[in-house]
């Protein structure tokens, strides 16, 4: 198996994740800022997002009630 960095550095490659353990790309010492910085900083930590997400209702409402 070839695990040589495509970016040409001839370094082996490996797997890089966003803070949810989400695959982005194949990353070596050499490439690594180059290819992360395709991406947000922020995605590479994990953070608490406490708005709701569109399959939490599925009754079709928006999520919005009124409490009397």
């Amino acid at each position: 198996m070839n695990n040589e960095c495509r970016c040409g550095s001839g370094k082996q490659h490996r797997n890089a994740y966003d803070g949810y353990g989400i695959y982005l790309c194949k990353v070596c010492d050499e490439c690594e800022n180059k290819k992360l910085s395709a991406y947000r900083s922020d995605i590479m930590d994990r953070y608490d997002a406490d708005e709701p997400i569109d399959s939490d209702y599925s009754d079709g409402s928006d999520g919005y009630r009124e409490w009397n």
